[in-house]
């Protein structure tokens, strides 16, 4: 034995260093999820928002190419759904994360309104700005769609006490 080498046993497991790491992944990832939970549920009702306002522009573009009067109607066909009247596109806002909806009234007290509608030239047929309001279900994040009657369009977020 003399010109022989011992081997070394290996023990098999984990070192308390690599004990200690996996148990950090996992309390970040415990208390991680439901933060980004709730940031994807708000970003929801923005991403909707965003969306209606696209929208909404292209209806105004296709009165004016079509020349013809063209309405937007929200509920319709179903709750929580839109449709454009001249290419009959339906939008339903189920497909966002957040339980996204069309409020009855917006945070300042007004009313959502049914429809909307453009006329030839583009612009909205309502004499005085209308607001299209959006929220995610807990009413944590809620969007301002507001259309002018020259048919400007804007997006706004409620921040508790006013519209940014």
């Amino acid at each position: 034995m003399h010109g022989e080498v011992k081997k070394m046993k290996k023990d098999s497991g984990f070192t308390l260093l690599e004990a200690i790491i996996v148990l950090a992944i996992m309390m970040i990832g415990t208390l991680g999820v439901p933060a980004l939970h709730s940031y994807f549920d708000r970003q929801g009702a923005g991403l909707a928002a965003e969306r209606l306002r696209g929208d909404l522009q292209m209806a105004r573009f296709m009165a004016i190419n079509k020349k013809q009067t063209c309405s937007v109607f929200f509920n319709k066909p179903g709750p929580n759904q839109y449709i454009n009247s001249l290419n009959q596109q339906v939008l339903d806002l189920s497909g966002y994360h957040g339980g996204v909806n069309f409020p009855n009234y917006g945070p300042d007290g007004r009313k959502n309104v049914s429809r909307v509608a453009f006329n030839r030239q583009g612009m909205s047929t309502s004499a005085v700005p209308v607001y299209v309001y959006l929220a995610d279900q807990k009413r944590q994040s809620v969007y301002c769609i507001s259309i002018y009657s020259p048919g400007g369009i804007s997006v706004a977020r409620w921040n508790g006490s006013d519209w940014r």
